[in-house]
């Protein structure tokens, strides 16, 4: 959903009740449509928000919402990989999973190889926290 000239949002909801916790999925999904989104436009998601509601009730649902801009692949932006997560807006300067969609994006597009990305997924994973 388009919420200004060049921002747009992706909301996702866990349906599958109290007892299945699906929030990583969740949060693929809302990254992997943006992508794909900025794809068919010829442009990079460039992450802006992400944020998740979590179940805290019987009839509660998992929530994440994902707000992101359309920059031309050749915007210095484009390089950015960290977000803005939770109810506050804080930055998040050690997001891992930003970082590596990022990385999964770089290897399908050939800029990277299966032994670069996973060498920089081990060092991403491995990084104190």
């Amino acid at each position: 959903m388009q919420i200004s000239p060049d921002t747009y949002v992706v909301r996702m909801q866990n349906r599958n009740g109290i007892f299945v916790t699906d929030e990583p999925n969740l949060k693929a999904q809302a990254v992997g449509q943006a992508m794909d989104f900025a794809e068919s436009r010829g442009k990079v998601a460039l992450p802006v928000t992400m944020s998740e509601d979590t179940v805290t009730g019987l009839t509660d649902w998992s929530k994440i919402e994902y707000r992101f801009k359309l920059v031309d692949k050749s915007d210095p932006r484009a390089k950015q990989t960290t977000i803005a997560t939770g109810r506050d807006g804080v930055d998040k300067k050690d997001d891992v999973y930003a970082e590596l969609m990022k990385l999964d994006e770089l290897r399908k597009k050939g800029i990277l190889t299966e032994a670069e990305f996973t060498s920089e997924k081990q060092k991403l994973l491995n990084r104190p926290k």
